[in-house]
């Protein structure tokens, strides 16, 4: 579930998206359309005729952040809830720039499943992931920057590789995957309210973390002060990932008028840290 407000590449950003969460196991998507462009509205039409979206229509006659909070977040968070109650084992509730990703697992799936082997999950209503902060001002991997390929160079969860070291804990910008059945209400960050008897798992960050890819969140480009580690665990996705939006670019190209390569819109980077501050947190297999 998201709210669709996109900027920047709009287009290759909901491809991304799509096909990176199709990797990782996920079979339906519930849309919440705020803004959309023509091309991502072209996009979203040919995955809603694929029985892949469901895109639904989200324009409140009230005033963000006064009326309400977020256009109304909340509200969307619930309508999506119940509509994937008994439809769906799991619903992930996320926007357009996380993406819960397993440290050893291939799929969110398999993940459970494991997950299930070895902790008491028979109660489990929800599966919290901590949240990790890839800063788009770092500087883009010098792996994939170099690489000649445009939709390698494109996609964030390739080129964006440094994150701050330390992560969030759980209920502070944690996100999670939720057995719809279970939870009575949804919150942006964690369940409010479960069925009784049931309650949150805690996933340990060795298992799977949430990977947030944004400008610093107060303003400013202070945030790239922090401590900070490179982190390629989304490079084991790296090859299927690359394939997947090239052939789908290529297939909706001139339908949806899209350019005949993606063209990610300059950014101002900051040089990324040396010394100390500055770790490489892990190395992933690519295929």
């Amino acid at each position: 579930m998201t709210r669709l407000t996109p900027n920047g590449s709009e287009a290759l950003q909901m491809l991304e998206f799509l096909e990176l969460y199709g990797i990782l196991g996920v079979h339906h998507f519930t849309l919440y359309n705020h803004t959309l462009g023509p091309e991502v509205g072209c996009i979203l039409q040919d995955y809603v005729s694929r029985g892949v979206v469901t895109l639904l229509p989200w324009k409140l006659n009230m005033a963000s952040q006064k009326e309400i909070r977020t256009e109304g977040l909340f509200a969307a968070l619930n309508d999506c809830l119940y509509r994937s109650m008994y439809r769906y084992s799991h619903a992930a509730l996320v926007d357009l720039d996380e993406y819960i990703v397993p440290r050893h697992n291939d799929t969110l799936p398999e993940l459970i499943k494991w997950l299930g082997t070895r902790l008491n999950t028979r109660t489990t209503g929800s599966y919290s992931f901590q949240n990790a902060f890839f800063y788009l001002q770092w500087s883009d991997d010098r792996r994939i920057s170099s690489s000649p390929d445009p939709f390698q160079r494109g996609l964030v969860t390739l080129r964006k590789t440094r994150r701050r070291a330390k992560l969030h804990p759980h209920k502070q910008r944690s996100k999670y995957l939720c057995r719809p059945e279970h939870v009575v209400e949804a919150g942006n960050h964690f369940v409010w309210e479960f069925v009784p008897g049931h309650g949150t798992l805690n996933v340990p960050p060795d298992a799977a973390i949430l990977h947030h890819y944004r400008v610093c969140e107060f303003g400013g480009d202070d945030c790239v002060k922090t401590a900070s580690a490179v982190d390629r665990t989304a490079h084991r996705y790296r090859v299927r990932l690359v394939e997947r939006v090239r052939w789908r670019w290529a297939e909706l190209r001139e339908k949806c008028g899209l350019w005949e390569y993606p063209v990610v819109a300059p950014r101002v980077t900051t040089s990324s840290p040396a010394g100390p501050n500055s770790t490489v947190a892990q190395r992933s297999r690519q295929s």
